[in-house]
């Protein structure tokens, strides 16, 4: 029968209506509902806008893929120079919100904002007297999404949704949102007079972190992974150790390594103790057997002290933070191929050099930028 999880209408009076540089926008639907477009927390929107200047500069949306269609009138959109689009009624353009994009013409258009990782699909749909089945693009299937939503906007006359529901009346103006189970979609059939816009956004929640209280005890499992960790937490580790390629640390794990490797807290305490060793040798008058106190604090270093800082600062019980890859929610998969797509050290180091200046010219100081060779 398929699974329908939940069904509402919003009416056109409902909608908020804001001021954006180009005209007005009216926020037809966001979720979660909880977000905010002005923060950038949402999953997707759909919205309504009016362009009322001849030259409109959109606002960027760097984590957003979106769609944009022409309800009325007709705009030439320009992004960052490198092409442009032409769009009359009824007409779809689907672009990066990252790109610079600049609007020439008056128009109201119909828009979807997707964040990336997630699917959206818009389609303009005539309606007509009979009933027509929805059909749900396979690729917008299956376990692999926490949910699928379906929209249908009332953009002409009056729409007729049926379904295990009943039958629902959408009037122009209207938007209607479905939430149906991504693994068991259920037959939805569409009729009536004028035009309609069909959205599907397929889309994976952002992981709800558990909070896992800390516990004091220490366990032989907390000090097996202490030592897993500390000495299989470097750069090309999963090449020689196999399994902690297929692991997955959550944030609060991830943060305390980090927060241990950051202040290169194992080295300096090497270095420290590698001092004091040599330094009381010297002081006993055991110079000639000073490898010997140096190997031992080697083997001490290695045994209890890094380890045991580890096991100190990284959040007990440990292996409740560790994952197999392969059993990760979608969320976590999700943050998961965020991790591995970002690069923390070289992330680092273009914030330091674009913090110092360093990595611009020095004209202002009156020196071209063959002065950098001198």
């Amino acid at each position: 029968m398929g699974q329908i999880i939940s069904t509402r209408i919003y009416e056109e009076r409902e909608s908020r209506v804001k001021q954006w540089p180009g005209g007005k926008t009216r926020e037809i639907y966001i979720y979660p509902q909880e977000s905010s477009y002005e923060e950038q927390n949402f999953v997707f929107r759909l919205s309504q806008a009016t362009i009322e200047a001849e030259e409109s500069h959109f606002t960027p949306l760097p984590d957003y893929n979106r769609t944009l269609m022409v309800l009325e009138g007709e705009v030439i959109l320009a992004f960052e120079g490198s092409r442009v689009s032409r769009l009359s009624q009824w007409e779809q353009d689907q672009f990066d919100g990252k790109e610079a994009t600049i609007s020439f013409g008056k128009a109201l258009d119909y828009n979807l904002m997707v964040s990336k990782g997630n699917l959206g699909l818009m389609e303009a749909i005539e309606l007509q007297k009979e009933r027509c089945n929805i059909k749900i693009p396979k690729e917008f299937l299956g376990p692999a999404f926490d949910g699928l939503t379906l929209g249908l906007y009332c953009a002409q006359g009056y729409l007729l949704l049926a379904s295990e529901e009943g039958i629902k009346r959408i009037n122009q103006g209207d938007q209607l949102i479905m939430e149906i189970n991504p693994c068991d979609p259920p037959i939805i059939g569409i009729m009536g007079e004028g035009r309609a816009i069909k959205t599907l956004v397929a889309y994976v929640n952002e992981p709800i972190t558990e909070e896992i209280p800390r516990s004091k005890k220490i366990t032989q499992e907390d000090i097996k992974a202490a030592f897993y960790i500390a000495y299989t937490n470097f750069r090309g580790s999963s090449y020689i150790f196999k399994s902690q390629g297929e692991l997955w640390y959550d944030p609060p794990l991830r943060k305390a390594i980090n927060r241990i490797e950051g202040k290169y807290l194992p080295m300096l305490i090497f270095i420290l103790g590698l001092l004091f060793v040599i330094y009381g040798g010297m002081e006993l008058g055991e110079a000639e057997d000073l490898w010997k106190w140096v190997l031992l604090w080697l083997v001490i270093d290695l045994l209890v002290v890094t380890p045991g800082l580890f096991l100190l600062i990284l959040p007990r019980p440990i292996r409740r933070h560790m994952k197999a890859i392969s059993d990760l929610t979608p969320g976590e998969k999700k943050l998961c191929e965020k991790d591995n797509a970002s690069n923390p050290r070289l992330e680092k180091l273009l914030k330091k050099y674009a913090i110092s200046g360093r990595n611009v010219g020095d004209e202002h100081e009156g020196r071209d930028y063959k002065s950098f060779r001198q």
